[in-house]
């Protein structure tokens, strides 16, 4: 990720930040940001209201788009962001207030134990992991006592979804496209196996994509 980061337009992050800010501003088809954003910020934030969730920390936030329209919708959120690669850590801690360094698959989660009014933010991190991956992360959360989560797939795996993939691949291959492999899609069933151990779910329409606020049982 550090070497796309630098190397990559789609994924450049800008290093100061009045070009960030026109960056996330924009409705621009750039690493996540969309026109839908500003929409699904408010989702969001009309979700954490019914459920008075007033503590936010989003992990993997690449250029942090959702999470600067989600500061938008609601100024007073106390709002943290952390990512793993660390020079896309530092470039985003010249650009936004409260951002670290985070291992999601590391034992770091007691701090975030017990915490009714936060919610851990996963957004559309799912196609880089594994399901073994995925299924340790929750189990970690769950076993520290993480009480909120909101699990927002970048792809749900549908026969449709499955079909038009195909016939990408095919195209690329007629065509001489090289290609390369970008990650894992899944149906909801298998993603929503990831935490049944420790936790419930709701699922709630999130302006384009599926999201699943995750409860932990008592």
């Amino acid at each position: 990720w550090d070497a796309l980061r630098k190397a990559h337009p789609n994924f450049v992050i800008p290093e100061d930040r009045d070009s960030w800010l026109r960056m996330v501003a924009e409705e621009t088809n750039k690493d996540g940001l969309d026109g839908c954003l500003p929409d699904r910020a408010a989702a969001i934030a009309r979700l954490l209201k019914e459920h008075q969730i007033d503590h936010v920390h989003s992990l993997g936030v690449g250029s942090a788009g959702l999470e600067y329209q989600l500061k938008k919708c609601l100024p007073q959120l106390h709002l943290t962001v952390s990512e793993y690669a660390p020079e896309n850590v530092k470039v985003l801690q010249e650009l936004f207030d409260e951002i670290r360094r985070f291992d999601l698959f590391g034992d770091e989660w007691g701090e975030f134990s017990n915490q009714p009014n936060q919610v851990i933010l996963l957004n559309r991190l799912d196609p880089l992991f594994s399901n073994q991956q995925w299924t340790d992360a929750f189990d970690k959360m769950g076993r520290a006592g993480v009480i909120h989560v909101l699990y927002i797939p970048a792809w749900i795996l549908t026969v449709r979804a499955f079909l038009q993939a195909q016939r990408r691949h095919l195209n690329f291959r007629l065509s001489n496209t090289p290609s390369v492999f970008t990650g894992w899609a899944r149906t909801r069933r298998v993603q929503e196996r990831f935490w049944s151990t420790h936790y419930d779910h709701t699922e709630h329409a999130l302006a384009g994509l599926s999201g699943f606020l995750l409860t932990k049982r008592a």
